[in-house]
């Protein structure tokens, strides 16, 4: 009998869903290029959408918004107030410490791995409802010295031809806590169709993984190619709904360690949300894997 797959929708409030839009566009303050893939949101719910590959994107005009895209300041700022190309500029880079030795590639530490197999909840992004979430991972470091991320490899089910999403790998405070982000460019994962261990090489960013640990997240691509559309009936009722989405959805696993996964919504990282289906104490989370190496 074949296992059915449960979805975790992020939910939200659709106030903005029959508002005038208007098109802006993120550039670079300094060389005026394009920033591409950034995450809007706005701060007064969970609606948010992506820039395009040029840096376009539509939001209504009379909005709060929050834009975080990966190398840039995170700012807030009034749409009401802005003309249509919105200037962000780059984060300052943080000076880490000269490694005197070289990588040897010889030796991989294997974290948290998972069987794909066993798993058949999925945290996805709906485009009805026009949510924009970021989703990762606490990695700790148990005496990993000098040790540097190889890749990840996060379960993937996608309903598109290599659906695209963004990487984000950030330090932590003494929580685990996002605080840094370690590597200023994009990083882009692409899933295969159907249900996939997807790697994403992460061994050209040169990161060792830092004392306290480290988050790794994953960021939805709100464009056209990513988004398909499906069937659906509500509960207690036959009728068959159209409800659109983007793809690709992220496995999760069960764990009663809630901040192990942090999602960030509203203005902060909170907590992975809670197990629905069953009747347990557990929470999801990210089916992700970490390779070291040295």
């Amino acid at each position: 009998m074949k296992t059915p797959l449960i979805l975790i929708f992020f939910v939200l409030n659709t106030f903005l869903l029959n508002a005038q839009i208007s098109k802006f566009v993120l550039i670079d303050g300094i060389d005026k290029t394009p920033i591409r893939y950034a995450n809007i949101k706005s701060q007064n719910s969970d609606y948010g959408t992506s820039s395009d590959s040029l840096g376009n994107f539509l939001f209504e005009k009379q909005s709060q918004v929050l834009i975080n895209a990966v190398g840039y300041e995170k700012i807030s700022l009034d749409l009401m107030q802005k003309n249509s190309n919105i200037e962000l500029f780059p984060k300052e880079k943080l000076l880490q410490e000269v490694i005197l030795f070289k990588r040897k590639n010889q030796n991989e530490i294997l974290l948290d791995e998972f069987k794909a197999s066993k798993i058949n909840q999925y945290y996805g992004l709906s485009a009805t409802q026009n949510s924009s979430w970021i989703i990762g991972k606490f990695f700790e470091n148990k005496s990993y010295k000098n040790k540097f991320v190889k890749n990840i490899k996060i379960l993937t089910n996608s309903m598109v031809e290599n659906s695209i999403f963004n990487v984000r790998i950030y330090s932590v405070d003494n929580y685990g806590n996002p605080m840094n982000e370690l590597y200023n460019e994009n990083i882009i994962g692409i899933a295969k169709k159907g249900k996939h261990k997807t790697n994403v090489d992460l061994s050209f960013t040169n990161v060792i993984i830092p004392e306290n640990g480290i988050f790794i997240a994953v960021d939805w691509i709100k464009n056209q190619k990513n988004s398909y559309e499906y069937k659906h009936t509500m509960k207690n009722s036959s009728e068959k709904l159209l409800g659109k989405s983007y793809s690709p959805s992220f496995g999760s696993i069960l764990s009663q360690d809630e901040n192990k996964t942090k999602i960030f919504r509203g203005n902060n990282w909170q907590p992975a949300i809670k197990d629905m289906t069953k009747n347990t104490n557990s929470y999801c989370i990210l089916a992700m894997e970490l390779t070291l190496t040295d």
